[in-house]
Protein backbone atom coordinates (compact mmCIF):
# COMPACT_ATOMS: atom_id res chain seq x y z
CA UNK A 1 0.00 0.00 0.00
CA UNK A 2 2.75 2.45 0.98
CA UNK A 3 4.77 1.39 -2.07
CA UNK A 4 1.83 2.16 -4.31
CA UNK A 5 1.40 5.68 -2.91
CA UNK A 6 5.13 6.39 -3.06
CA UNK A 7 5.39 5.18 -6.66
CA UNK A 8 2.41 7.34 -7.67
CA UNK A 9 4.00 10.42 -6.09
CA UNK A 10 7.36 9.73 -7.78
CA UNK A 11 5.64 9.39 -11.15
CA UNK A 12 3.70 12.63 -10.60
CA UNK A 13 6.92 14.43 -9.73
CA UNK A 14 8.45 13.38 -13.06
CA UNK A 15 6.77 16.50 -14.45
CA UNK A 16 8.65 18.62 -11.95
CA UNK A 17 11.94 16.89 -12.77
CA UNK A 18 11.33 17.55 -16.48
CA UNK A 19 10.59 21.18 -15.66
CA UNK A 20 13.85 21.53 -13.72
CA UNK A 21 15.87 19.91 -16.51
CA UNK A 22 14.29 22.23 -19.06
CA UNK A 23 14.79 25.27 -16.84
CA UNK A 24 18.49 24.50 -16.46
CA UNK A 25 18.96 23.77 -20.17
CA UNK A 26 16.56 26.26 -21.80
CA UNK A 27 18.58 26.81 -24.94
CA UNK A 28 19.04 23.11 -25.61
CA UNK A 29 15.36 22.39 -25.02
CA UNK A 30 14.34 25.05 -27.53
CA UNK A 31 16.63 23.49 -30.12
CA UNK A 32 15.46 19.93 -29.42
CA UNK A 33 11.73 20.60 -28.98
CA UNK A 34 10.66 18.67 -32.10
CA UNK A 35 12.72 15.63 -31.00
CA UNK A 36 11.23 15.78 -27.50
CA UNK A 37 7.72 15.85 -29.03
CA UNK A 38 8.61 12.89 -31.25
CA UNK A 39 10.01 10.77 -28.41
CA UNK A 40 7.04 11.64 -26.18
CA UNK A 41 4.64 10.49 -28.90
CA UNK A 42 6.54 7.20 -29.29
CA UNK A 43 6.36 6.58 -25.53
CA UNK A 44 2.63 7.35 -25.48
CA UNK A 45 2.09 5.08 -28.49
CA UNK A 46 3.84 2.26 -26.61
CA UNK A 47 1.56 2.87 -23.60
CA UNK A 48 -1.51 2.82 -25.88
CA UNK A 49 -0.46 -0.42 -27.58
CA UNK A 50 0.28 -2.18 -24.28
CA UNK A 51 -3.05 -0.96 -22.87
CA UNK A 52 -4.96 -2.25 -25.88
CA UNK A 53 -3.13 -5.57 -25.66
CA UNK A 54 -4.05 -5.91 -21.97
CA UNK A 55 -7.70 -4.93 -22.24
CA UNK A 56 -9.86 -3.66 -25.09
CA UNK A 57 -13.49 -3.07 -24.26
CA UNK A 58 -16.30 -0.52 -24.61
CA UNK A 59 -14.41 1.97 -22.44
CA UNK A 60 -12.02 2.49 -25.38
CA UNK A 61 -14.77 4.25 -27.38
CA UNK A 62 -15.73 6.33 -24.33
CA UNK A 63 -12.06 7.30 -23.98
CA UNK A 64 -11.90 8.36 -27.62
CA UNK A 65 -14.89 10.65 -27.14
CA UNK A 66 -13.76 12.05 -23.79
CA UNK A 67 -10.18 12.53 -24.99
CA UNK A 68 -11.34 14.60 -27.93
CA UNK A 69 -12.79 17.24 -25.62
CA UNK A 70 -10.35 17.11 -22.68
CA UNK A 71 -6.69 16.68 -23.63
CA UNK A 72 -4.74 16.54 -20.37
CA UNK A 73 -2.18 13.80 -21.02
CA UNK A 74 -1.23 13.39 -17.38
CA UNK A 75 -4.82 12.58 -16.37
CA UNK A 76 -4.95 9.70 -18.82
CA UNK A 77 -1.48 8.51 -17.86
CA UNK A 78 -2.67 8.48 -14.25
CA UNK A 79 -5.74 6.46 -15.19
CA UNK A 80 -3.59 4.02 -17.17
CA UNK A 81 -1.15 3.63 -14.30
CA UNK A 82 -3.80 3.08 -11.63
CA UNK A 83 -5.59 0.54 -13.81
CA UNK A 84 -2.30 -1.19 -14.64
CA UNK A 85 -1.61 -1.54 -10.93
CA UNK A 86 -4.92 -3.35 -10.53
CA UNK A 87 -3.94 -5.73 -13.34
CA UNK A 88 -0.38 -6.28 -11.98
CA UNK A 89 1.30 -4.36 -14.81
CA UNK A 90 2.28 -1.41 -12.62
CA UNK A 91 6.03 -1.70 -12.96
CA UNK A 92 5.88 -2.00 -16.74
CA UNK A 93 3.77 1.13 -17.00
CA UNK A 94 5.70 3.08 -14.37
CA UNK A 95 8.83 3.17 -16.54
CA UNK A 96 7.02 4.50 -19.61
CA UNK A 97 4.89 6.94 -17.60
CA UNK A 98 7.94 8.37 -15.85
CA UNK A 99 9.63 9.02 -19.21
CA UNK A 100 6.42 10.51 -20.69
CA UNK A 101 6.02 12.75 -17.63
CA UNK A 102 9.64 13.83 -17.88
CA UNK A 103 9.20 14.90 -21.51
CA UNK A 104 5.85 16.52 -20.75
CA UNK A 105 7.53 18.58 -18.02
CA UNK A 106 10.23 19.62 -20.46
CA UNK A 107 7.64 20.81 -22.95
CA UNK A 108 5.67 22.76 -20.30
CA UNK A 109 8.66 24.50 -18.74
CA UNK A 110 7.55 28.02 -19.59
CA UNK A 111 4.47 27.84 -17.36
CA UNK A 112 4.74 26.40 -13.83
CA UNK A 113 0.93 26.45 -13.47
CA UNK A 114 0.68 23.84 -16.26
CA UNK A 115 3.16 21.68 -14.32
CA UNK A 116 1.04 21.90 -11.16
CA UNK A 117 -2.16 21.14 -13.10
CA UNK A 118 -0.44 18.11 -14.66
CA UNK A 119 0.68 16.82 -11.25
CA UNK A 120 -2.82 17.27 -9.84
CA UNK A 121 -4.37 15.61 -12.89
CA UNK A 122 -2.05 12.63 -12.45
CA UNK A 123 -2.89 12.27 -8.75
CA UNK A 124 -6.70 12.45 -9.17
CA UNK A 125 -7.03 8.88 -10.54
CA UNK A 126 -5.54 7.47 -7.31
CA UNK A 127 -9.15 6.89 -6.30
CA UNK A 128 -9.51 4.29 -9.06
CA UNK A 129 -7.10 2.02 -7.25
CA UNK A 130 -9.08 2.18 -4.03
CA UNK A 131 -12.40 1.77 -5.85
CA UNK A 132 -11.04 -1.19 -7.84
CA UNK A 133 -12.10 0.21 -11.23
CA UNK A 134 -10.23 -0.81 -14.39
CA UNK A 135 -10.27 1.90 -17.05
CA UNK A 136 -7.08 1.07 -18.91
CA UNK A 137 -8.82 0.91 -22.30
CA UNK A 138 -10.49 4.27 -21.55
CA UNK A 139 -7.04 5.78 -21.03
CA UNK A 140 -5.76 4.19 -24.25
CA UNK A 141 -8.63 5.68 -26.23
CA UNK A 142 -8.16 9.13 -24.73
CA UNK A 143 -4.38 9.09 -25.22
CA UNK A 144 -4.82 8.57 -28.96
CA UNK A 145 -5.71 12.26 -29.29
CA UNK A 146 -2.34 13.25 -27.80
CA UNK A 147 -0.61 11.67 -30.80
CA UNK A 148 -2.06 14.31 -33.10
Amino acid sequence: MFDYILLTIVLALSLLVGYLVAYLARDEINKAKKYIHFIQKIIILIIILISIFISLDVWFIAGLIFGYFFREIMLYLGIAFESALLLNYGMLFSFFIFIAGLFSGMLRYKDISKILIGILAFLIPMLLYFLDINLISFAAGALIWSLK
